[in-house]
């Protein structure tokens, strides 16, 4: 859950960031990152792939208002 809430943190900052760097910071591999974007994604998070291969929450998502 702590980690979840970190990568929440991360996106949401102003940050994009790909999953290799994702993974490096939390200390976790490329493929629990997913897991974790497909958990925010089920929670209502709205987290994009932009073209370049990075990741960020929309911070339009409902469960910023």
């Amino acid at each position: 859950m702590v980690r979840l809430l970190r990568v929440v943190m991360l996106l949401v900052n102003n940050r994009c960031s790909t999953v290799q760097e994702l993974g490096q910071e939390l200390g976790v591999s490329c493929k629990t990152v997913y897991r974790y974007i497909d958990s925010l994604r089920e929670a209502g998070l709205m987290v994009e792939k932009e073209e370049n291969n990075v990741y960020r929450v929309r911070k339009l998502s409902k469960r910023f208002q």
